[in-house]
């Protein structure tokens, strides 16, 4: 009789271990699915593709699934990364909490489709990311992103064309607005995968260094290339500052008196780069369509400084004023589009929700400054420039694919913690 119950309880036993084998199995299958799917955003967010959505389906499903499996209520809790992803929530909420008072429902689902991954990636930051998630991995998606485009542009183009034809800029964006995206989100793309091409040659260590290091060198040098030769112009400014800004934190490091002498060169060298663009001329400024497209939106404003019109209620007082402003060409030119904002995240987010948008707004900006680790607090600070600087000339956390990489990276300075194969002294602390 006593060996019977032993038996059974040996059986028991074994039985316990396989499901816990089995359980854990399972849950390092859906991070793993999670994992795949959350790079596989990053990497699509570059170009025109249907596929992105399925992809932010699988990503949303499989983190519901995680949540569960791993338990993440089980350790939780209220941390200021927490409240961070409290705080980027409610800056999409903001859009349902007006939407009562607007009377308008003209664009109100667009707008919501709009910036519906920050719902998700809130969700995500506030339950946080499994323990698969590793900066170089995304670091790595963005470089070989931009990389396979270029190499795409370059075949498509016409490798003989892209070398010997003085017009190659013109063929390249011609085929870059046709099939990967427009020079806005390219460039940025580009200035992204440019910061991470420094963050993997100084924070990480691997084997074959020296390998790595050439390969981020090569593709940070045709990063800098295609920016110079693109037709955007916040691109090659945004591109020729971070090279700068580089440059003056690593001399300082290195020796002051050739840091002296770089910032009496730099100038000369970033006037030179940038007056030499080809829509940097003061014609191509002033007739910019942004002048009277932030005329318009500076009339709206004015009209409900404080609190905002809401979103949907925002983008029709915005028609309104834009048709006064707007030449007949203008209207022509862009008369299919569904949606015309007004170029600038800030405006925009003031027409919609006044001072609390903003604040909020500039609280999204600054967090990841503040709340990544300090080894990475310079990466972080050049991820958040390259968007800050967009603001300026365009929607980006609204609009676009920008939300979903703006969601990706705030996982990858707040929600990844730090890495056990990332150097301590790699870079001092700022």
């Amino acid at each position: 009789m006593l060996k019977l119950f032993g038996n059974t309880i040996k059986l028991l036993k074994e039985r316990t271990k396989k499901e816990i084998m089995l359980q854990k199995k399972i849950s390092r299958l859906i991070n793993l699915i999670n994992l795949i799917s959350c790079i596989f955003l990053t990497v699509s967010s570059l170009y025109y593709t249907k596929f992105q959505q399925i992809g932010f389906y699988v990503f949303s499903i499989s983190y519901v699934l995680e949540i569960f499996v791993d338990k993440k209520w089980k350790n939780f809790q209220l941390d200021k990364a927490k409240i961070y992803y409290l705080g980027l929530l409610l800056f999409f909420l903001l859009i349902f909490i007006y939407h009562p008072f607007e009377n308008s429902n003209k664009y109100f689902n667009l707008l919501v489709e709009y910036r519906l991954a920050l719902f998700g990636f809130a969700i995500v930051g506030f339950f946080g990311v499994n323990k698969l998630y590793k900066v170089n991995y995304f670091a790595n998606a963005f470089i070989l992103s931009s990389v396979l485009a270029m190499l795409y542009i370059i075949c498509g183009v016409g490798v003989i064309d892209f070398i010997t034809n003085p017009l190659r800029a013109d063929l390249v964006a011609l085929f870059r607005n046709e099939h990967i995206n427009s020079h806005i989100v390219f460039n940025s793309y580009l200035n992204l995968s440019l910061v991470c091409s420094w963050y993997l040659i100084v924070y990480t260590k691997t084997k074959f260094n020296t390998l790595r290091i050439i390969s981020y060198l090569f593709s940070s040098i045709f990063f800098i290339y295609f920016l110079i030769i693109s037709d955007g112009r916040i691109g090659v400014v945004l591109c020729a500052m971070i090279l700068t800004s580089l440059c003056i934190y690593h001399l300082w490091k290195f020796n002051k008196l050739i840091l002296s002498a770089f910032i009496l060169i730099a100038p000369f060298i970033l006037w030179g780069i940038i007056s030499n663009h080809k829509r940097m001329s003061r014609d191509e400024v002033f007739n910019d369509p942004r002048v009277f497209i932030w005329r318009a939106a500076e009339e709206v404003v004015k009209k409900q400084p404080i609190i905002g019109f809401g979103a949907s209620r925002a983008q029709e007082e915005f028609d309104a004023s834009l048709y006064i402003y707007e030449t007949k060409e203008f209207r022509d030119s862009w008369k299919e589009t569904k949606i015309m904002h007004c170029h600038n995240q800030f405006i925009q987010t003031y027409m919609e929700f006044g001072f609390i948008g903003i604040i909020l707004l500039l609280g999204l900006i600054t967090g990841p400054i503040i709340l990544t680790d300090p080894n990475r607090r310079l990466f972080a600070i050049l991820l958040l420039f390259v968007f800050v600087a967009q603001f300026m000339t365009d929607i980006v956390i609204t609009y676009q694919g920008f939300p979903v990489i703006f969601g990706i990276l705030t996982l990858v300075t707040i929600a990844i913690k730090k890495e056990s194969s990332q150097p301590e002294n790699a870079i001092e602390a700022l």
